[in-house]
């Protein structure tokens, strides 16, 4: 770590130095023998089955604290599971245990604060990493801005990411995103459509969230029919993307279709069988007055939300998890939540 990054670092009040967390590092052979263990916790995490991935893959870190790529997962599948407070705790502790200073671990913090509801933290961590990882840190910055309402300084970001990264695909749908929370509706659709021309360039097969981003957009403007294609064709390509199901259901309930809405929901669960999915879809229904159906879903989640007992290297807490932020949906119906 050079002295600069050492300074923040030691600002943020969380990071040790090296000497600190010296050690000798594992034999590399005696972790042969643990390797299915660990892929075996990771396939978990990719089905999406987060709530057996996250025990897994604590295991593993009880036994060997120093595997950076288990942490980030970890840290990872708990965002994605709406648990932003144990993310946080995960990540603080995989970079006490690291013996260099990794920026994608300080991204990985600074979204988990973004999802928490901070974007201050957010912005400092991000700035860490912008020597090593500047399309990346720009990209953070940009959506931390963004949820602070600071437009222009968001695009500002928004733009150096595109430009620090040859203009990848995701920088640019990035745009078309904040963009669109200024309520630039029509120039947010052009951006998506030079975001999905520069991803043919690319032979991307699908950019993630393309589809969702231009339901929404359709569904703000008042074309409803052309939105719910649109997040079908996102739940197709991306099943785990659980907004677009929860944005395809606000659909379904604002047109009085419930039968429909609560199809929508199931399929979320069946595809993301996870305490997140559950909640979002408790959350859903919150937002439309349908509190008994709500709390079918909160049933479903309740049994898996019980903190769990401190285990020494596990690198959480534990305490009681956050609650998934209200879904973004069209009319505003239901408050925003940071994409």
């Amino acid at each position: 770590v050079d002295p600069e990054e050492a300074a923040k670092l030691a600002a943020l009040g969380y990071i040790g130095t090296p000497k600190n967390r010296g050690g000798p590092l594992p034999n590399p052979r005696d972790e042969i023998s643990h390797l299915a263990d660990i892929k075996a916790a990771f396939h978990l995490a990719d089905e999406r089955r987060y709530d057996e991935a996250v025990p897994a893959l604590r295991a593993r870190l009880q036994r060997n604290p120093r595997l950076q790529d288990v942490w980030s997962k970890l840290g990872e599948v708990l965002v994605e599971s709406g648990r932003t407070s144990e993310a946080i705790d995960t990540y603080k502790n995989a970079i006490a245990q690291s013996e260099i200073f990794s920026p994608d671990l300080a991204l990985g913090l600074g979204f988990a604060y973004l999802k928490a509801g901070n974007p201050q933290e957010t912005i400092a961590h991000a700035q860490l990493a912008l020597k090593m990882n500047p399309r990346e840190a720009h990209e953070l910055l940009a959506r931390a801005f963004a949820a602070e309402r600071r437009f222009g300084e968001s695009e500002q970001h928004a733009q150096a990411a595109i430009d620090a990264g040859d203009r990848q695909p995701t920088s640019i749908l990035l745009l078309a995103e904040i963009q669109r929370d200024e309520g630039k509706l029509q120039e947010a659709l052009q951006t998506i459509t030079a975001a999905e021309r520069r991803g043919n360039d690319l032979e991307v097969k699908h950019l993630y969230g393309i589809d969702y981003l231009r339901g929404d957009i359709l569904a703000r403007l008042n074309r409803p029919d052309e939105a719910i294609a649109a997040y079908r064709r996102e739940i197709l390509n991306s099943p785990e993307h659980l907004q677009s199901y929860a944005n395809l259901a606000v659909i379904y309930l604002i047109e009085g279709k419930r039968a429909e809405a609560e199809r929508v929901l199931e399929e979320m669960a069946r595809a993301n069988p996870h305490r997140g999915a559950y909640l979002l879809a408790a959350k859903t229904l919150e937002a439309f007055e349908d509190l008994r159906g709500a709390a079918r879903w909160r049933a479903r989640a309740r049994p898996l939300t019980l903190p769990s007992p401190r285990k020494r290297g596990e690198g959480s807490r534990g305490g009681t998890p956050r609650r998934v932020p209200s879904p973004r949906v069209s009319g505003e119906r239901v408050a925003r939540s940071a994409g």
